[in-house]
């Protein structure tokens, strides 16, 4: 099986740099246009089915990209909820002292109010492995997933090779990287193979 996985296109918070989480923002015109761009140099990649979350600018993001392929919602793999950091930037938060405290462990802590990073990656985790099952259940040898930057690098850094951490797996707006899932593997030692190193990055 092979696996696209994108980080959706931008919405307003990110061209501000907040937090957006569990923010349920549509895309900007800077990200509809930046999805266009994306989509031609796609060309006619051929799907089989694209998910994404219940999120707007995920679904509004696979519209663009991947108009006509089947849809499903994975409700697991939303983004983290930044608690009370949600919607905010570091500009905004540089005198809170739960954030300053937040950041000191490499954001790994709950935020307040918020989700703990490691609950965060298992749930996103536990999401893939659902998908993956649908879709192999299906027949189905080639999905996309639009997602977001964070639930990208929850996957990643749990299940990829080569190994990198948690924020290693970083990806812009409309990049991401192309994947082969080792069906034998991926059970046993929890392992998706990148296509290529440098992935899928505009």
């Amino acid at each position: 099986m092979e696996i696209l996985l994108l980080r959706h296109a931008q919405t307003a918070g990110n061209l501000q740099k907040r937090y957006i989480g569990s923010t349920d923002e549509p895309l900007c015109a800077e990200g509809e246009e930046r999805a266009k761009q994306t989509a031609a140099l796609l060309g006619d990649f051929r799907l089989d089915r694209v998910i994404v979350t219940p999120l707007l600018r995920t679904g509004q993001t696979a519209a663009l990209l991947f108009p006509g392929v089947p849809v499903e919602i994975s409700e697991d793999m939303r983004e983290m909820c930044f608690g009370r950091f949600e919607n905010k930037n570091y500009l905004e938060l540089a005198e809170d002292p739960d954030y300053a405290a937040w950041l000191e462990t490499g954001c790994e802590a709950a935020c307040p109010d918020g989700e703990r990073m490691e609950d965060f990656c298992a749930r996103c985790r536990t999401g893939l492995e659902r998908v993956i099952a649908r879709c192999a259940a299906r027949g189905e040898e080639r999905i996309a997933m639009v997602l977001h930057g964070g639930s990208l690098m929850a996957i990643l850094s749990g299940y990829a090779q080569p190994t990198r951490s948690y924020f290693e797996w970083s990806a812009p707006n409309c990049g991401g990287y192309l994947c082969r899932l080792v069906p034998r593997e991926f059970n046993r030692d929890k392992i998706m193979r990148l296509e290529g190193e440098a992935g899928w990055k505009y």
